[in-house]
């Protein structure tokens, strides 16, 4: 069994949520679907929260629209944060320091996840938009770099510990559109 703790601001950033949900302990019925064996909602209370203690094994943590898949094993009345748990690792996001105002790109000319290039031989980004979840400012705007292949966009702002997702949607000269998103954590620069 293991309790979860933390506090909202370090897991989903700027957003406004006042509980969580977890759906604990997966199993799968006669069909296969997918159910749960325990459900909690849980009040975030002065920007903070605490479950009972939870079944270990697989569950769900949703926050807000997100749902994040994690494993629970801590064992009887181990208190864990959940941050760590649903943090991606690093390809997919970023970090930065508060107080940075730097750039970063996501890059189109590489495979797509079915295994053929997001943008074909001479095909470069013809428009593009990033938005940027509320916890980090989106400085001036983004533009098409590196021979239009990539999108670099600047942000400033963020509260260590915190995690705020990134978007960028772009159509390209072959009339393709592809959207995609990461994450930008923020934190405390060591050296």
């Amino acid at each position: 069994m293991t309790i979860l703790a933390d506090t909202i601001v370090d897991i989903a950033g700027g957003i406004a949520v006042n509980q969580i949900y977890i759906a604990a302990k997966q199993t799968h019925d006669q069909d296969g679907k997918v159910v749960f064996a325990s459900i909690h909602t849980v009040p975030v209370v002065a920007g903070a929260f605490t479950t009972p203690d939870l079944e270990d094994g697989p569950a769900v943590v949703t926050i807000g629209t997100e749902s994040y898949d994690i494993v629970l094993s801590g064992g009887i009345g181990t208190v864990v944060r959940l941050g760590p748990l649903i943090t991606p690792p690093e390809p997919d996001g970023w970090y930065k320091d508060p107080s940075d105002i730097a750039p970063y790109k996501f890059d189109w000319s590489g495979q797509a996840p079915d295994g053929t290039r997001f943008l074909g031989t001479g095909e470069t980004i013809t428009s593009q938009t990033v938005t940027v979840a509320l916890g980090l400012t989106l400085v001036g705007t983004a533009s098409i770099t590196d021979l239009g292949t990539s999108v670099t966009f600047k942000v400033s702002g963020g509260t260590t510990g915190s995690r705020v997702k990134v978007g960028c949607l772009i159509t390209s000269s072959g009339g393709n559109t592809f959207e995609t998103e990461k994450y930008i954590t923020v934190r405390e620069r060591t050296s």
